[in-house]
């Protein structure tokens, strides 16, 4: 078919957005760089966490990293971005918006319980993602995960 007229009724493939990132610690400065992400649904938000466990693997403490943010310097939040593009240089708004750089970034300075024998996020073994419903309590994890990592070693010196 040489000839094939080309519009929206002659393609069915879907796009395919997979989130990735990557955490950074230096001293006390826990960072979730991280791409690629739908927008979430109507009354929703995204926000990572970093679990502490014991020398068995349970949860000892999740620790909120924050809402997912622009990068630096901007920073602005991406909190609305489920019914408005927050910052079109970090959200594409068509045909699907994602947000396609994004971070999360905190101090251990600032949050009680993050220094663990002297040392900022030590025994934190893992760094999730989630979709928060915005009606949901603060500081509280919720259960959908769109991302998980285990932390290395270097970080939960383990």
């Amino acid at each position: 078919a040489a000839n094939a007229v080309f519009g929206p009724a002659a393609f069915s493939a879907i796009t395919v957005i997979i989130p990735r990132g990557r955490i950074e610690v230096r001293g006390a400065i826990y960072t979730v760089n991280d791409s690629n992400y739908y927008r979430p649904p109507v009354g929703y938000f995204y926000e990572a966490w970093t679990i502490r466990t014991d020398t068995l693997g349970r949860f000892i403490d999740t620790v909120s990293l924050g809402r997912k943010a622009t990068p630096f310097p901007g920073r602005l939040s991406f909190y609305d971005a489920d019914t408005q593009i927050t910052d079109p240089q970090f959200m594409f708004g068509t045909p699907t918006p994602v947000i396609f750089a994004s971070q999360h970034r905190v101090s251990a300075d600032t949050i009680a319980g993050t220094v663990i024998k002297g040392t900022p996020w030590r025994e934190f073994a893992f760094t999730y993602v989630t979709l928060q419903n915005k009606l949901s309590p603060t500081g509280r994890m919720g259960a959908n995960a769109v991302m998980v990592v285990g932390n290395p070693s270097s970080v939960s010196f383990r």
